[in-house]
């Protein structure tokens, strides 16, 4: 579950990925009058692409187990004007091996989906995408990511307002340094769970 947005007219909304293997939609929850003693709230499953669960992801050097991709959930979002960004990560490539960074845009008036892209390429995985939209609607999206090639490092990708659908290739922020392998004496190796990004208070054009 991802945004708790209260708007001008007190309606607070949540996004919900859809409880199946294979998503094709995505669940809009609308209360309205959340604060009062009889709210209103309703529901409606918007269409969105087929979309997986990522898989655990590998990394330079392998090993076992695999960095834990943290499943298919919308853990981040953005309310603006009526529109609401969210983002995941999703199975991909070739065979479906490998993980790639999804976002959408869903018109929370009227209930239909605006924009729908993945970022991702054969060899390389994406995870826990983070996103943000600036004043102007221009889209930043961060995410670990590591490669069959490369440890685990922290990259973005973005797109203006302007741009045609999709997204820039991916940057590096911070490149990943060693091998990760920390289960602490469980079955998963865990990579945080959770990629932050906020939009500067004061400068609403950056993003950090």
């Amino acid at each position: 579950i991802a945004c708790l947005h209260l708007d001008t007219t007190n309606t607070a909304y949540l996004v919900v990925d859809s409880p199946y293997t294979t998503s094709t939609f995505i669940t809009l929850w609308k209360i309205t009058n959340p604060l009062s003693a009889s709210p209103t709230v309703t529901a409606v499953n918007i269409p969105t692409a087929q979309a997986g669960r990522p898989p655990n992801a590998n990394q330079l050097g392998g090993g076992t187990p695999r960095i834990d991709s943290g499943r298919r959930a919308y853990r981040t979002a953005v309310y603006k004007n009526g529109n609401i960004w969210t983002s995941t990560a999703i199975s991909g490539g070739t065979g479906f091996a490998y993980a790639f960074a999804r976002y959408v845009r869903l018109d929370a008036i009227n209930n239909t989906l605006l924009e729908d892209a993945a970022l991702g390429a054969n060899g390389y995985y994406y995870l826990y995408p983070a996103c943000m939209v600036d004043e102007d609607n221009n889209l930043v999206m961060v995410f670990t990511r590591s490669a069959d090639n490369e440890y685990a490092a922290a990259a973005f990708t973005g797109r203006r307002a302007s741009d045609p659908a999709g997204l820039a290739p991916s940057m590096v922020v911070k490149a990943g340094e060693a091998n990760y392998i920390k289960t602490f004496g469980g079955e998963r190796n865990r990579w945080g769970d959770y990629m932050g990004i906020a939009l500067d208070p004061v400068n609403q054009n950056t993003i950090w």
